[in-house]
């Protein structure tokens, strides 16, 4: 503070700022000097409650709905996937282990077969030629079990890969698959209901008409009430308290945006176009993996079925042949191409039933039946249902329901 001496009149100083945050004023005169500090305190509260804001809120929600039904049909997509994968994974190794077992037996066969016709050679009744046959015969069939070998590691590896783990070392003899679709014509009706990537597209359709509507109610009127609690005390001077409240309707009315909203609205317009194109070419892919996966499996009913006898015949005529090499009537290279006619039909009906199988859990996933439940798998199931309902209403949190 200032001194003065008597005699000196100082009148009105005005407020200024004392240590500590507050303010100080002082009246000079003859009588003498008065000094007060206040300390300021102010607070408000102000609440906004939209009660119109052109559809947006009810639009926005309707399109938030739409885009987690697309994302549920995405996750059941992804599981088909991942069990598809598993049955491709797991039919390979029992592919490739048949064709080794038939391999290793061939060059068994055609070792004995080997030595048979050295002893015959040794005594005459054949020439060197066949035992160069024979041999030739077993070198490639030693190659062929080393590549099919190599085979069965590559499956391995992706078994591994996909199961996470490594499958037994004998794997049992898949089962056919139940509950198929009795014509293509069903099939591709069932396909184009239940698929999940055709409903998914369709629900990322219905989001994005919605997102129409959002940019939409930009062009629209708002209306909110504002409600707002203000209070005060010392502002002014020592002892000075200062109340209001207010409840305010207000109404916002967009008149010039510089044209930003109407090529917002044209932008989400578009995309719902590509939106409802990108659900045709979904049906239209799913349809051809129905037909395709059906031609499939039709085609390995009918070469299982002719495999089959190819393998009997194959097999009387193979002991046929060894019967009349015996006595003369047939040459070494008549039983070797009879025994490599036997081997070629046994793979090919090894890898008849891998496609069969393959192609009917395809043509499930392409029908939208290749889940856990509906293959009644020993399983917990997921369903993302309830970690929806337990964050639908929720006002705020970091956690996820799974934590």
């Amino acid at each position: 503070m200032a001194a003065h001496g008597p005699g000196h009149d100082l009148g009105w100083q005005g407020p200024f700022l004392q240590r500590g945050g507050g303010f100080a004023s002082g009246v000079g005169g003859s009588g003498g000097r008065v000094q007060e500090t206040t300390t300021p305190r102010q607070g408000a509260i102000e609440i906004v409650q939209p009660l119109y804001r052109g559809g947006r809120t009810v639009a926005g929600v309707e399109r938030a709905e739409n885009e987690v039904q697309a994302q549920r049909f995405r996750l059941e997509n992804t599981e088909q996937t991942v069990l598809l994968d598993a049955v491709t994974a797991y039919m390979d190794v029992w592919r490739d282990m048949a064709e080794v077992r038939l391999n290793e037996n061939n060059e068994q066969r055609l070792q004995r077969q080997l030595e048979a016709t050295r002893q015959r050679f040794e005594v005459g009744e054949i020439t060197r030629t066949d035992v160069a046959l024979a041999e030739s015969r077993l070198a490639g069939a030693r190659a062929e079990r080393i590549a099919a070998e190599g085979r069965l590691r590559s499956s391995r590896a992706v078994f591994r890969e996909v199961i996470g783990r490594e499958p037994a070392k004998d794997l049992s003899a898949p089962e056919a698959v139940d509950g198929l679709p009795e014509s293509l014509a069903a099939a591709i009706s069932q396909a184009e209901e239940n698929n999940p990537s055709v409903q998914a597209a369709a629900f990322d359709e219905r989001a994005a008409e919605r997102q129409v509507r959002v940019r939409e109610g930009e062009l629209l009127p708002e209306i909110q009430l504002r409600g707002r609690l203000s209070a005060g005390r010392e502002t002014s001077f020592a002892g000075s308290a200062t109340e209001s409240a207010s409840i305010v309707a207000e109404v916002t009315i967009p008149i010039y945006q510089a044209g930003l909203v109407s090529s917002q609205v044209r932008e989400a317009k578009q995309v719902n176009n590509q939106r409802r194109m990108e659900r045709e070419v979904s049906r239209r892919n799913v349809r051809q993996e129905t037909v395709t996966a059906w031609e499939e499996w039709s085609s390995s009913q009918a070469q299982i079925t002719s495999l089959q006898s190819q393998v009997e015949a194959a097999e009387v005529a193979l002991e046929g042949v060894r019967q009349e090499n015996a006595v003369g009537a047939r040459t070494v290279l008549d039983v070797l191409d009879q025994e490599q006619e036997l081997l070629d039909a046994q793979v090919s009906l090894v890898r008849a039933r891998r496609e069969d199988i393959v192609a009917s859990f395809r043509l499930l996933s392409a029908i939208g039946r290749l889940t856990a439940s509906d293959l009644g798998l020993d399983v917990d199931y997921y369903d993302p249902r309830e970690d929806y309902k337990a964050v639908r209403d929720s006002w705020f949190g970091l956690s996820v329901p799974s934590e």
